[in-house]
């Protein structure tokens, strides 16, 4: 089961995590990237969410690495129901550097001058996200990604 968490980045001191660098990719550095992720299926999660997202999102498709080695990724788009929020389309990292690669994303985000970071988690990492500051999304825009529209007849007088 898995749970939408958001973090409100307004007036919060955004930084990598100590010691890491955040490196923005592009084709010839997620190839990269693509070539250090295991097993197949996150190969496959990491190629279709950077490539959806690569023309349209360029500078929120990150890789971390810490001492020059590879700590994991993320990719990011924009909502299109809620233009200050940016989900995370994909990331991973080992339980270790999962703060490493969630501050490396926040710091991509915050460059854009938006309001929200969002991942969507399993349920047993809720209490990890909560430490870094994390909550069950609330919002409807995140929660559900509907957005309720209502069609209205025109009437002729």
């Amino acid at each position: 089961v898995m749970l939408r968490v958001i973090r409100d980045i307004t007036r919060q001191p955004i930084a990598p995590a100590r010691g890491t660098s955040v490196q923005a990719l592009d084709l010839d550095t997620a190839a990269d990237v693509l070539r250090q992720l295991h097993p197949d299926a996150v190969r496959h999660k990491f190629l279709a969410a950077f490539l959806r997202a690569h023309r349209r999102f360029r500078g929120l498709a990150i890789a971390i690495r810490r001492k020059g080695r590879f700590q994991g990724a993320a990719v990011g788009r924009i909502s299109e129901t809620c233009p200050d929020l940016v989900e995370a389309a994909f990331h991973h990292a080992p339980v270790p550097s999962l703060e490493s690669v969630v501050r490396g994303f926040e710091a991509a985000v915050s460059t854009f001058g938006l309001r929200y970071v969002g991942f969507s988690v399993p349920v047993k990492q809720e209490n990890l996200f909560k430490q870094l500051g994390y909550v069950r999304s609330e919002h409807d825009f995140f929660w559900t990604m509907y957005t309720l529209r209502k069609r209205v007849r025109q009437t002729t007088s």
